[in-house]
């Protein structure tokens, strides 16, 4: 097995081609453009068997402050399956000796299609949402509102019959949704990146035509009442799938049921242009109950599609005295809340 630096168009054609269905921008060029335009740096791979193309990587370098780095690969590296080991052992081995504390993978395989613990790895918190939930868009409207819990299709008709407006907007839809979603964390309790990291990724492929399926657009979708936006989302259309990565919503007018009908017109619209999976972007981990994430679930989980679960993050350490102190702080800054 032998790894090499390659060009991003091998990336984006065998990320094209690769079977699985969520996250998998996150390993396009298109999304690595991005993050180097919030100021990280990274490099492409490529993974070697026999001189065959077996797999590919986008990596990104991530700087903690003294020097201190960890290079990370999300949703990735994206290998055929049989290749798995000797990849890893191969990826170990390449970023060994280049100054990194540690490497954090996140294979493209199903939780149970890989070991508990792949050649030396450690699983670590999920960057990633490790358990997604996956509309098939290829049903019809019927198929789609059968599977639904009538709660759901209950708001759906509600939220139809209330006067209000959708749309897809680009950048110039940000103020708007940056504004709900200031709002909607400090209501949930969640955190979000900073307002140049969305408007970034909006700036970057915000105009991109959705019905040439390029690989990697973005929108806003909003719904609003009277003028005023009740509702706001960030998709990102990418291969067969649209991904519903941040959303966002007011306190006033819930009764009205906006964020409904705001997920069944972008629902609607990614069937026109031709996708085929609505990813919801993250749920609460099969069979296991975590607090912040237990509305969120419901409500994605009400829509009616199939959960999957990911085979989620890990670490392989290179100086662990360094990993150990930083994972040391992040405890105390997380339970001091500074």
């Amino acid at each position: 097995m032998e790894i090499k630096p390659i060009a991003a168009n091998l990336v984006s054609e065998f990320v094209a081609h690769y079977p699985a269905a969520a996250g998998l921008f996150l390993q396009t060029p298109s999304w690595f453009k991005f993050q180097t335009a919030v100021g990280r740096s990274g490099e492409y791979l490529g993974f070697y068997n026999n001189n065959e193309l077996i797999g590919v990587g986008a990596a990104i370098f991530h700087t903690l402050g003294n020097n201190w780095r960890y290079v990370y690969l999300p949703r990735g590296p994206v290998i055929k399956k049989d290749y798995l080991d000797k990849a890893l052992g191969a990826l170990i081995a390449y970023y060994k000796n280049r100054g990194f504390i540690w490497l954090r993978i996140e294979p493209p395989f199903r939780l149970d299609e890989i070991p508990a613990r792949p050649l030396g790895f450690i699983k670590t918190n999920d960057v990633q949402p490790a358990t997604t939930s996956l509309l098939d868009l290829t049903l019809s409207v019927d198929e789609l509102l059968k599977p639904m819990h009538s709660k759901t299709r209950y708001n759906i008709r509600l939220a139809e019959k209330k006067n209000l407006t959708w749309e897809l907007v680009g950048l110039e839809g940000y103020e708007d949704f940056w504004r709900l979603l200031q709002i909607t964390a400090q209501r949930d309790g969640i955190k979000t990146f900073n307002r140049l990291y969305y408007q970034t990724l909006v700036d970057l492929y915000g105009k991109e035509s959705l019905a040439d399926k390029p690989e990697l657009a973005v929108r806003l979708a909003q719904v609003k009442h009277q003028g005023q936006v009740l509702a706001s989302c960030l998709l990102l259309f990418s291969g067969d799938t649209v991904t519903y990565l941040h959303g966002a919503s007011s306190n006033e007018q819930r009764v009205l049921m906006p964020v409904y009908l705001l997920h069944w017109r972008a629902i609607q619209t990614a069937k026109d242009f031709g996708y085929k999976h609505y990813d919801w972007g993250g749920v609460a981990l099969t069979g296991q109950k975590q607090k912040t994430w237990q509305g969120i679930t419901r409500f994605k989980l009400g829509w009616g599609g199939a959960t999957i679960d990911y085979a989620g993050t890990y670490d392989f350490v290179y100086k662990i005295q360094r990993y150990r102190l930083y994972n040391l702080i992040r405890i105390i800054k997380r339970f001091f809340k500074f």
